[in-house]
């Protein structure tokens, strides 16, 4: 379960040319820990090759959340706390892996 949205469907109607992109992009995962699902949020400053990897503290990649190429914007991905069959994850804390172009980012969540 996996949706990638712009911002603007997230700031109840605000255009998107209110939004300010850093310049130095930055990840967070809302909520978190998360019992049902995490929304990934992501700001791109320019059109990049992205990758979101969800790993197990013990290194095992248990889901490619997104890869591909996306435009600048601001981005949502919906986790469901799934593994790649759609398996649900056992409770415990997963590493978020990001990567847009060379810039990489990572963030601990706990699923509850």
């Amino acid at each position: 379960m996996g949706y990638r949205y712009p911002a603007s469907s997230l700031c109840n109607g605000s255009a998107p040319d209110t939004l300010v992109l850093q310049s130095s992009p930055t990840m967070i995962a809302f909520p978190n820990p998360f019992s049902t699902g995490t929304a990934i949020r992501y700001p791109l400053t320019s059109d990049s090759m992205v990758e979101i990897v969800a790993w197990k503290l013990s290194g095992l990649n248990v889901r490619t959340l997104l890869q591909g190429l996306l435009p600048a914007g601001y981005f949502e991905y919906l986790w469901d706390g799934t593994d790649r069959g759609s398996n649900p994850l056992p409770p415990g804390p997963y590493w978020v892996l990001f990567k847009a172009g060379t810039d990489y980012r990572s963030r601990l969540v706990v699923k509850s």
